[in-house]
Parts: structure tokens; C-alpha cells; sequence
């Protein structure tokens, strides 16, 4: 009974180190987080009318989300220049 009690706390012990160690990588504790590059372009075009209401940043685009006469739309654009590379729109139901 002895021994089984020694070895069912061993593993309970390695299993708590594991999951400590686990979050410790998972969360980057000892890593600093990646410094992005600053945005290069001078201006984003927009359609006439249209509102930004929301914005992202990718490694090297900048997503805008606009409402305006067209309904939502997602445009994408490239960081370094500026021009528009792609846009979705949103239909909601």
C-alpha cells in the first residue's frame, strides 16, 4: 500500500511539472513578443461615403473594414504601398 501511494504521488507531481511547464510555453513567458514593421504607406483610398469601422494588421497588409453605400465591405490592403489588393463583401442574414 505504501508503494502504491509513493507512486501515485510521483505521478501526480510530473503531471502538475508537465502542465506548469506546458503553460510556460504556451503563453511565451520567456520569449518578448515579435516587433512588427511599421506601416510604410502614406494614405489608404477609400470609396467616397464609405466609414471605417474596424481595422486589422497582418505581417505585411492592413484590413479595413468599411460601411458605406455599398453595405460592409472588407478591403485589404498591401502595408509598403498602400493599394488596395483585394475586398469581400459582408451579407448578413
Amino acid at each position: 500500500m505504501r508503494l502504491l501511494v509513493t507512486i501515485l504521488t510521483s505521478v501526480l507531481i510530473f503531471g502538475m511539472l508537465a502542465m506548469v511547464a506546458i503553460f510556460v510555453i504556451r503563453l511565451g513567458v520567456f520569449t518578448e513578443p515579435a516587433a512588427q514593421k511599421p506601416i510604410a504607406a502614406d494614405r489608404f483610398v477609400l470609396p467616397e461615403g464609405a466609414a471605417i469601422i474596424a481595422l486589422g494588421r497582418g505581417a505585411s497588409t492592413v484590413l479595413i473594414a468599411t460601411d458605406g453605400p455599398e453595405g460592409e465591405v472588407l478591403r485589404v490592403f498591401d502595408a509598403e504601398t498602400g493599394e488596395m489588393i483585394g475586398s469581400t463583401s459582408i451579407a448578413r442574414e
